[in-house]
């Protein structure tokens, strides 16, 4: 007598799990990527993109421009020279007049980090302590840039710290102080 079996045996659907089981542990190490690595990453490049703009617009613009930080923004000023109308009787020295006003070019202007971003900022490989927010209405005399961009094409060496909040990962922009700004990304999980 001839037996036919109809089906498939143990073993068969074993292996069948465990072919299954694989494929979606493997679909589920690739969703879990966090995605804030991503957003640091953006930052990291808009920042390079706005400093290499920044020192393009100081040397064709023949402008010294500092900048001031703080941990979530920071502002451009230009260092500007007044003197006034020389006359035969008024030509002495102490009336020129040079003072940091505020300055909004074509890709410089006040920049804020988006929420839960913040910075940490070396100037010359010294970290500096930076307030959290910049006082607005300064006055001539408050006007402290720590970081500046000279009309000569020199400019500070820094380096930028991009975080955020409750994650380990960030990047670093940092500038040679030529005019060329690299960034580099660090991932928690390397």
């Amino acid at each position: 007598m001839r037996r036919h079996n109809s089906g498939f045996t143990l073993i068969e659907i074993l292996v069948v799990l465990v072919i299954i089981a694989l494929l979606v542990s493997m679909a589920s190490l690739n969703t879990s990527h966090d995605g804030r690595i991503n957003e640091i990453k953006s930052e990291a490049e808009k920042l390079k993109f706005l400093l290499e703009a920044s020192a393009d617009e100081a040397l064709f613009n023949n402008k010294n421009i500092g900048f001031e930080f703080a941990k979530t923004e920071f502002t451009p000023f230009s260092y500007e020279i007044q003197t006034p109308a020389t006359t035969a009787d008024s030509t002495s020295e102490d009336e020129i007049i040079s003072s940091w006003n505020g300055y909004t070019g074509k890709y410089i202007q006040h920049y804020i980090l988006p929420e839960s971003m913040y910075l940490e900022l070396s100037v010359e490989g010294q970290e500096l302590q930076l307030p959290y927010v910049l006082k607005q209405d300064k006055k001539q005399e408050e006007i402290k840039p720590v970081f500046f961009m000279m009309a000569s094409g020199e400019q500070t060496p820094i380096q930028l710290k991009i975080q955020m909040e409750d994650y380990d990962g960030y990047a670093t922009v940092r500038g040679d102080g030529m005019g060329r700004f690299f960034y580099e990304v660090h991932n928690e999980e390397q």
